[in-house]
């Protein structure tokens, strides 16, 4: 039994061929928890006010596939900075195990620029990642979105810095 809040359709998590790749049973029990975690996050954005929307492989699934595209393997979200903040900070005191949101305050062993939110009853990781001692359990990622400035030396220092955090996010999680 999946450690989720959610009622899934009959049939869910067994396994189907779409666009000629085979989905195993395996990967929709991943995205069982991803769509729970998904549900939490809309869950305190609806109380809130905030807004979100998806992002990268997850927006493309949404719009050309109706959900996930078949290959991908996770929820990519995006919030205005404002939003994030705000959604950080309600999600302190809302959610509750086995949801763990994670970020460099929350799990002082993980070096990401942005928050993953996770369910800690699940495991799910490179394996690179194995012997790393945060949190493993399976994750969508929530980033924020930052205004660029229109003077442009200050636009031009914000994508360097901006640069920098893809960068040593990618070294930092790459082995």
């Amino acid at each position: 039994m999946l450690p989720i809040q959610i009622d899934l359709p009959k049939n869910f998590l067994e396994e189907e061929i779409r666009c000629g790749y085979k989905i195993s049973s395996e990967m929709k029990k991943v995205w069982a928890v991803q769509i729970d975690l998904l549900e939490q996050v809309k869950k305190i954005c609806k109380k809130h006010g905030l807004k979100y929307f998806a992002d990268s492989g997850t927006l493309i699934g949404a719009i050309r596939h109706k959900g996930y595209i078949p290959w991908d393997d996770d929820i990519d979200l995006v919030m205005m900075r404002n939003d994030y903040n705000k959604f950080m900070e309600y999600a302190k005191s809302e959610l509750e195990f086995p949801y763990f949101l994670q970020t460099v305050y929350t799990d002082k062993d993980i070096m990401r620029a942005h928050a993953q939110l996770r369910n800690s009853k699940t495991t799910g990781y490179m394996p690179y990642e194995k012997n790393r001692p945060y949190n493993k359990g399976i994750f969508i990622d929530i980033f924020p979105l930052d205004v660029i400035p229109e003077d442009p030396q200050l636009k031009k220092f914000s994508l360097k810095i901006k640069f920098k955090w893809k960068l040593l996010n990618n070294l930092v999680n790459y082995k």
